[in-house]
C-alpha cells in the first residue's frame, strides 16, 4: 500500500515538473483599421483588438482587400471590447469561420461583413448594436440560429440580413426590433421571446409556426406578428404570471382578454370563450382560414384591427354588449358580406370596414332614425354606404347564404412596346418614350426613370428617380440630371417594372 502511494506521488511530481503545453503560436498579425490590430494563431483563432471601427474593404483586386479575404484557415473570430463598428467585406469568403464572438462595445455592422461565411451556424448580436446591414450575412447558408441581445435594432431598406435563420431568440435585454429585420426570412419557423419586445410586422413573409413566450414576458405586442399568417402555436410558459394559453391562443391570466389567436391553424370556426370581455388589437388579424367567429355578449371591447384581413370571413354578429367598432376592425375582410349591428353601437370609427368590397347587407337592430344617429367615420367606410340596411333585425336570416367570391384567372401582363430615344443637353439628359399601341397611352403615366450611381470602386452609392415628366400624344418625355458619379446607369421601366430599354451607362451614352 505504502509502495503504491510512493509511486503515485512520484508520477504526480513528474507531471507537475513537465513544461506546460505551449500556447497557440501566432502565425500572422497586422492592422485592419486606424486603431485596430489582429492576430491569427495556428489553431485558426483570429483575435481583433483596439478601438473604433475596422477599415472598409473592397472585393476588387485593384483596391485594398481585407487581410482575411478568402482565408480558409480562420476557424474562430474573437473581437475584443472596444471595437464599435465592423465595415464591409472584412471576412469576405472566409468559408471556414464557425464561431464568432462580438463585443458589447459594437454598435454597427455595415456592408457584407460576413459574406459567404458558410460554416457559421450561430450568431449573437450584442446589446448595443443599433443597425445591421441587410447584406451582413449574405451567403451564410448554414446560419440557423440567431440570438438577439440588442436593445433596439434595425436593418437597411433591402430587408432581412438573416435570410437562412430557422430559430431566433430575443433575450431579456431586447426592447424593440425594426420592421424589416426578419421580414421575408423564409426559413424562420421558431421564435423564443424572453422580453417585452415590440415591433411592427416584424415577421411578415416568414414561415413562422411556433412562438414561445418565457416567464419574463409581461407585455405582448401583437403588432409584432401582424402580417404573419403561418403561426400555429403561441406557447406561454406555465410560470408566466401575465398570460396563459387556452389551446394555442394567448389570454390574460384571468382569461378576460384574448391577446393573440394563431393564424396558421386549419380551423375554419372559432367560438370566443364566455370569460372574455376584451379582444386585443390585432388579435385575429390575418386569420385567413376562419370563415366564422362567434362573439359572446360578455365582450365589451374590440381592439383596433382585431379582425383585419380575415379574408374568408363571410359574416359577423356584433353582440349588444359593444358600443363602438374601432378603426380598421374589419378592414380588408374582402369576403365579408353580412354584418349584424346591435342598437348599442354608437360609433363606427374611420376605416372600420375599409376594403370590405363584398359588403352587401347590414342587419340593424334599430330603425332608420336610430341608424342615422350612429356616428359613422367618413374615411374608409364607403362600403357601408353601398350596403343595404335592413332595420329592426337582430340576426342574419336563415335563407341568406354567402356568395362565393370568384377567383378569376389572372391575365398575364404584356409589357409596353415603345420606341425610346434620348438627348444630352449640358447637364441634363432627356428620354422620349413613344408607345406603339396608342390605346395604351395612359400607361405611360407610370413609366419611371431611375439613375443608379457607383463610386470609383464600383460600389453602389445611391438611386434617384426622375421627377420631371410630360405625357402628350402617346409620348412621355422624362428629364434627369447627368450624375457627377464615377459610374452611373439609367433604367427605364414601366409601371410593372418591365424594362423599356437596355440599361444605359455612362460609357455608352453619346452626346448628340
Amino acid at each position: 500500500m505504502k509502495k503504491g502511494f510512493i509511486m503515485l506521488f512520484a508520477v504526480l511530481t513528474l507531471l507537475l515538473c513537465l513544461p506546460l503545453v505551449a500556447n497557440a503560436e501566432i502565425v500572422e498579425q497586422g492592422s485592419c483599421g486606424d486603431n485596430v490590430t489582429y492576430t491569427l494563431d495556428d489553431q485558426g483563432t483570429l483575435t481583433i483588438s483596439g478601438t473604433g471601427e475596422t477599415q472598409r474593404y473592397s472585393i476588387y483586386g485593384y483596391t485594398v482587400r481585407s487581410p482575411f479575404f478568402g482565408n480558409t484557415d480562420i476557424k474562430s473570430v474573437f473581437i475584443e471590447d472596444g471595437i464599435t463598428k465592423l465595415n464591409s467585406n472584412l471576412f469576405y469568403n472566409c468559408t471556414s469561420i464557425a464561431n464568432v464572438h462580438l463585443p458589447d462595445s459594437l454598435t454597427l455592422i455595415e456592408g457584407d461583413v460576413f459574406y459567404n461565411c458558410e460554416s457559421l451556424k450561430n450568431i449573437t448580436i450584442p446589446k448595443n448594436v443599433v443597425s445591421i446591414s441587410s447584406l451582413a450575412f449574405t451567403g451564410c447558408s448554414n446560419l440557423e440560429k440567431v440570438v438577439m441581445e440588442c436593445e433596439k435594432c434595425s436593418t437597411g431598406s433591402l430587408g432581412c440580413p438573416f435570410k437562412y435563420a430557422k430559430e431566433v431568440k430575443f433575450t431579456d435585454t431586447v426592447k424593440e426590433i425594426g420592421s424589416t429585420i426578419f421580414k421575408n426570412s423564409e426559413n424562420l419557423t421558431k421564435v423564443i421571446i424572453d422580453s417585452n419586445v415590440s415591433g411592427e410586422q416584424s415577421f411578415q413573409g416568414t414561415n413562422l409556426t411556433d412562438v414561445n413566450f418565457t416567464d419574463n414576458v409581461t407585455v405582448i405586442h401583437p403588432s409584432l406578428f401582424q402580417g404573419c399568417g403561418t403561426i400555429t402555436h403561441f406557447n406561454v410558459s406555465p410560470e408566466n404570471k401575465s398570460y396563459v394559453n387556452i389551446g394555442s391562443a394567448v389570454f390574460s391570466t384571468d382569461k378576460t382578454k384574448l391577446i393573440l389567436y394563431p393564424k396558421g391553424i386549419s380551423d375554419t370556426q372559432y367560438i370566443i370563450p364566455d370569460s372574455v370581455t376584451e379582444l386585443g388589437a390585432y388579435s385575429f388579424s390575418n386569420s385567413a382560414k376562419l370563415t366564422s367567429i362567434t362573439m359572446p355578449d360578455t365582450v365589451t371591447t374590440i381592439g383596433v384591427s382585431a379582425f383585419s384581413t380575415c379574408t374568408k370571413l363571410t359574416s359577423i354578429t356584433i353582440p349588444n354588449s359593444i358600443n363602438r367598432i374601432p378603426s380598421s376592425a374589419f378592414s380588408s375582410c374582402r369576403r365579408l358580406q353580412s354584418v349584424v349591428i346591435p342598437l348599442s353601437i354608437q360609433n363606427i370609427a374611420n376605416n372600420a370596414f375599409e376594403n370590405c368590397t363584398a359588403l352587401s347587407d347590414i342587419y340593424y337592430e334599430g330603425n332608420a332614425e336610430q341608424w342615422r344617429a350612429v356616428n359613422i367615420g367618413t374615411v374608409g367606410n364607403d362600403y357601408i354606404g353601398n350596403a343595404i340596411i335592413h332595420y329592426n333585425i337582430t340576426s342574419i336570416p336563415d335563407d341568406v347564404t354567402p356568395t362565393p367570391e370568384p377567383d378569376p384567372t389572372p391575365v398575364p401582363y404584356t409589357p409596353l412596346e415603345c420606341n425610346v430615344d434620348y438627348k444630352v443637353e449640358g447637364e441634363n439628359i432627356t428620354f422620349t418614350v413613344e408607345v406603339k399601341d396608342i390605346a395604351r397611352a395612359d400607361e405611360l403615366k407610370s413609366v419611371q426613370l431611375y439613375t443608379a450611381e457607383f463610386d470609383e470602386n464600383g460600389r453602389f452609392t445611391g438611386l434617384t428617380t426622375a421627377k420631371n415628366s410630360t405625357v402628350q400624344d402617346g409620348k412621355i418625355t422624362i428629364t434627369s440630371n447627368v450624375p457627377q458619379a464615377d459610374t452611373y446607369k439609367f433604367f427605364l421601366w414601366d409601371g410593372h417594372f418591365a424594362p423599356l430599354m437596355n440599361v444605359l451607362d455612362n460609357e455608352s451614352i453619346t452626346t448628340q
